[in-house]
């Protein structure tokens, strides 16, 4: 009898030493799938605690509903697409369109001729019509109106139309002159109306983004027409920090079109607009 419980004994020492042993063994599984485990709980903690890293929610344009004419402005660009790499014009535009913002590029028609740039630039005046942009004419290359005869600015702003037109499918109905040429002789000879400005950045001249963020943010006001240049990359810089700020200042920035259309101001022919004005 004394034998038998000895076995007995023994047998069920072995058995808990076999569990145990057991335990053990399934341990390795268990911890292979913690890395998996982890990784789900992570990545749910990631989409569903977006707040750990909070970020400045990006300005958005007020709508027409919601703007005052005294928060209508223009902002244009002259003598583009650029011809430097990368494209200060496509940075302008990549802005632009970040924003939900508009704006008018007087385009000048040699800029679309170059070998090197020829397709790039093609495409580019093809993206400002499709994002809204209103293009506008500049001459073909540039010359100073003042000082020439009646056909040969048609044949400039032919010239530059037809080109202009081939890339985005849109003709230009406005004119911006060379050098803001408007001696009367230039005006009758312009069968469109004349947009010049009445915010000079003088971006051309300073070539610093800080001095022609500061020129607007000082200047500007309803129906004010913004004059910049899409050819350097100092004013692709001064528009990366004065669109956003412009929109938080609760401007709304339009067309040429669209911001005369807002004030009821007809644009005409043969006549030159330094900015829009309210019309009693």
């Amino acid at each position: 009898m004394k034998k038998t419980i000895r076995i007995i004994s023994v047998l069920l020492v072995s058995a808990m030493l076999m569990t145990a042993c057991g335990q053990e063994e399934i341990q390795p599984e268990s911890t292979a799938a913690e890395p998996e485990t982890t990784r789900a709980a992570e990545s749910i903690a990631e989409v569903t605690v977006p707040d750990i890293h909070p970020t400045e929610t990006e300005p958005t344009q007020p709508t027409y509903s919601e703007t005052d004419l005294d928060k209508l402005i223009a902002i244009t660009f002259d003598d583009g697409p650029s011809t430097n790499r990368p494209s200060s014009t496509e940075r302008i535009l990549d802005t632009l369109e970040k924003y939900g913002a508009k704006a008018t590029f007087f385009v000048q028609g040699i800029n679309l001729t170059w070998p090197d740039f020829k397709d790039r630039n093609t495409a580019i005046v093809k993206r400002e019509a499709e994002l809204g942009m209103q293009i506008g004419n500049h001459s073909y290359d540039h010359p100073n109106f003042d000082k020439m005869g009646s056909s040969e600015i048609n044949e400039q702003l032919d010239k530059a139309a037809d080109l202009i037109e081939e890339a985005s499918g849109v003709r230009p109905h406005i004119v911006r002159t060379p050098y803001g040429a408007q001696k009367q002789n230039t005006l009758d000879a312009i069968d469109y109306p004349v947009i010049l400005w009445n915010i000079d950045t003088l971006d051309w001249d300073t070539k610093d983004a800080q001095k022609t963020y500061n020129e607007i943010m000082n200047k500007v006001k309803g129906g004010s027409i913004i004059l910049m240049h899409d050819l350097y990359q100092a004013t692709a810089d001064a528009v990366e920090m004065v669109v956003p700020a412009l929109i938080e200042r609760g401007y709304k920035l339009v067309t040429i079109d669209e911001l005369f259309e807002a004030y009821g101001q007809p644009l005409v022919s043969h006549q030159y607009y330094y900015k829009a004005e309210r019309q009693d």
